[in-house]
Protein backbone atom coordinates (compact mmCIF):
# COMPACT_ATOMS: atom_id res chain seq x y z
CA UNK A 1 0.00 0.00 0.00
CA UNK A 2 3.30 2.40 0.92
CA UNK A 3 4.58 1.64 -2.34
CA UNK A 4 1.19 2.84 -4.45
CA UNK A 5 0.81 5.84 -2.55
CA UNK A 6 4.86 6.76 -3.17
CA UNK A 7 3.97 6.53 -6.59
CA UNK A 8 1.01 9.22 -6.49
CA UNK A 9 3.64 11.00 -4.19
CA UNK A 10 5.73 11.52 -7.22
CA UNK A 11 3.42 11.43 -9.88
CA UNK A 12 2.39 14.99 -8.34
CA UNK A 13 6.36 16.02 -8.46
CA UNK A 14 6.33 14.94 -12.09
CA UNK A 15 3.23 17.01 -12.80
CA UNK A 16 4.55 20.18 -10.46
CA UNK A 17 8.17 20.13 -10.99
CA UNK A 18 7.45 21.58 -14.48
CA UNK A 19 5.98 24.68 -12.81
CA UNK A 20 9.08 25.69 -11.91
CA UNK A 21 11.51 24.74 -14.70
CA UNK A 22 8.76 26.33 -16.84
CA UNK A 23 9.82 29.80 -15.58
CA UNK A 24 13.86 29.29 -15.36
CA UNK A 25 13.74 28.06 -11.39
CA UNK A 26 15.14 25.42 -11.17
CA UNK A 27 16.82 25.69 -7.82
CA UNK A 28 13.79 25.30 -5.79
CA UNK A 29 12.56 22.05 -6.63
CA UNK A 30 15.93 20.93 -6.16
CA UNK A 31 15.89 22.50 -2.90
CA UNK A 32 12.65 20.39 -1.98
CA UNK A 33 13.89 17.58 -3.49
CA UNK A 34 16.88 17.74 -0.64
CA UNK A 35 14.40 18.59 2.47
CA UNK A 36 12.53 15.18 1.13
CA UNK A 37 15.94 13.58 1.06
CA UNK A 38 16.85 14.22 4.21
CA UNK A 39 13.32 13.62 6.04
CA UNK A 40 13.74 10.19 4.17
CA UNK A 41 16.66 9.61 5.53
CA UNK A 42 15.48 10.74 9.54
CA UNK A 43 12.30 8.55 8.71
CA UNK A 44 14.10 5.27 7.57
CA UNK A 45 15.84 5.53 11.22
CA UNK A 46 12.87 5.59 12.55
CA UNK A 47 10.47 3.66 10.85
CA UNK A 48 12.55 0.69 9.89
CA UNK A 49 13.41 -1.06 13.46
CA UNK A 50 9.35 -0.84 14.34
CA UNK A 51 8.15 -2.03 10.62
CA UNK A 52 10.95 -3.79 9.09
CA UNK A 53 11.18 -3.18 5.22
CA UNK A 54 7.89 -1.92 4.86
CA UNK A 55 9.29 0.94 6.99
CA UNK A 56 11.57 1.65 4.22
CA UNK A 57 8.71 2.23 1.79
CA UNK A 58 6.41 4.06 4.46
CA UNK A 59 9.50 6.66 4.56
CA UNK A 60 9.85 7.34 0.83
CA UNK A 61 6.19 7.51 0.18
CA UNK A 62 5.75 10.34 3.57
CA UNK A 63 8.98 12.26 1.89
CA UNK A 64 7.68 12.28 -1.49
CA UNK A 65 4.53 13.50 -0.46
CA UNK A 66 6.59 16.49 1.58
CA UNK A 67 8.41 16.93 -1.50
CA UNK A 68 5.63 17.60 -3.63
CA UNK A 69 2.95 19.32 -0.96
CA UNK A 70 5.90 21.80 -1.10
CA UNK A 71 6.13 21.89 -4.96
CA UNK A 72 2.46 22.57 -4.59
CA UNK A 73 2.53 25.37 -1.61
CA UNK A 74 5.02 27.10 -2.90
CA UNK A 75 3.03 26.98 -7.10
CA UNK A 76 -0.08 27.55 -5.09
CA UNK A 77 0.96 30.60 -2.97
CA UNK A 78 2.78 32.54 -6.48
CA UNK A 79 -0.76 31.92 -8.17
CA UNK A 80 0.88 29.96 -10.63
CA UNK A 81 -0.84 26.39 -10.26
CA UNK A 82 -4.65 27.26 -9.44
CA UNK A 83 -7.04 23.90 -9.08
CA UNK A 84 -10.38 24.07 -10.52
CA UNK A 85 -11.69 22.64 -7.26
CA UNK A 86 -12.83 19.38 -8.81
CA UNK A 87 -9.25 17.87 -7.84
CA UNK A 88 -10.59 17.43 -4.41
CA UNK A 89 -13.25 15.14 -5.44
CA UNK A 90 -11.40 12.86 -7.78
CA UNK A 91 -8.78 12.23 -5.23
CA UNK A 92 -11.31 11.30 -2.32
CA UNK A 93 -12.61 8.72 -5.05
CA UNK A 94 -9.10 7.68 -5.52
CA UNK A 95 -8.59 7.21 -2.23
CA UNK A 96 -12.01 5.34 -1.37
CA UNK A 97 -11.17 2.96 -4.15
CA UNK A 98 -7.62 2.26 -2.91
CA UNK A 99 -9.11 1.45 0.90
CA UNK A 100 -11.78 -0.51 -0.55
CA UNK A 101 -8.97 -2.44 -2.40
CA UNK A 102 -6.82 -2.51 0.53
CA UNK A 103 -9.18 -3.49 2.52
CA UNK A 104 -10.01 -6.87 0.59
CA UNK A 105 -6.64 -7.60 0.34
CA UNK A 106 -5.54 -7.34 3.88
CA UNK A 107 -8.98 -9.07 5.00
CA UNK A 108 -9.50 -11.71 2.55
CA UNK A 109 -5.75 -12.82 1.76
CA UNK A 110 -4.63 -16.24 3.40
CA UNK A 111 -0.76 -15.85 4.18
CA UNK A 112 -0.79 -19.57 5.68
CA UNK A 113 -2.66 -20.77 2.40
CA UNK A 114 0.68 -18.81 0.70
CA UNK A 115 3.53 -20.13 2.67
CA UNK A 116 1.92 -23.93 2.09
CA UNK A 117 2.07 -23.64 -2.14
CA UNK A 118 3.84 -24.24 -4.77
CA UNK A 119 5.91 -22.44 -7.31
CA UNK A 120 3.28 -22.65 -9.81
CA UNK A 121 0.29 -22.17 -7.43
CA UNK A 122 1.63 -19.12 -5.91
CA UNK A 123 1.73 -17.01 -9.24
CA UNK A 124 -2.08 -18.62 -9.73
CA UNK A 125 -2.65 -17.28 -6.54
CA UNK A 126 -0.63 -13.94 -6.37
CA UNK A 127 -2.65 -12.95 -9.99
CA UNK A 128 -6.15 -14.34 -8.99
CA UNK A 129 -5.94 -11.75 -5.67
CA UNK A 130 -4.12 -8.82 -7.98
CA UNK A 131 -7.53 -9.46 -10.13
CA UNK A 132 -9.46 -9.18 -7.34
CA UNK A 133 -8.03 -5.75 -6.25
CA UNK A 134 -7.76 -4.40 -9.56
CA UNK A 135 -11.48 -5.47 -9.79
CA UNK A 136 -12.65 -4.10 -6.85
CA UNK A 137 -10.97 -0.78 -7.18
CA UNK A 138 -12.78 -0.22 -10.79
CA UNK A 139 -16.20 -0.99 -9.76
CA UNK A 140 -15.85 0.95 -6.60
CA UNK A 141 -14.68 4.29 -9.29
CA UNK A 142 -17.29 3.57 -11.77
CA UNK A 143 -20.16 3.25 -8.81
CA UNK A 144 -18.69 6.65 -7.47
CA UNK A 145 -18.97 8.08 -10.75
CA UNK A 146 -15.93 8.28 -12.41
CA UNK A 147 -15.62 7.63 -15.85
CA UNK A 148 -13.10 7.56 -18.66
CA UNK A 149 -13.54 11.58 -19.69
CA UNK A 150 -12.86 12.35 -16.27
CA UNK A 151 -8.93 11.18 -16.81
CA UNK A 152 -8.56 12.77 -20.26
CA UNK A 153 -7.40 16.09 -20.32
Amino acid sequence: MAYAAGLVGFMWIKVLAPGFSSRKDLATPVRFGLYALAINMVLNLFLVWPLGHAGLALATTLAAFVNAGLLWLRLSRQRVFRSDGNGWVFALRILFAACLMAALLFFCVDNGLWQSLSGLNRVIYLVGWISAGVAVYAVALLLMGLRMRHLLL
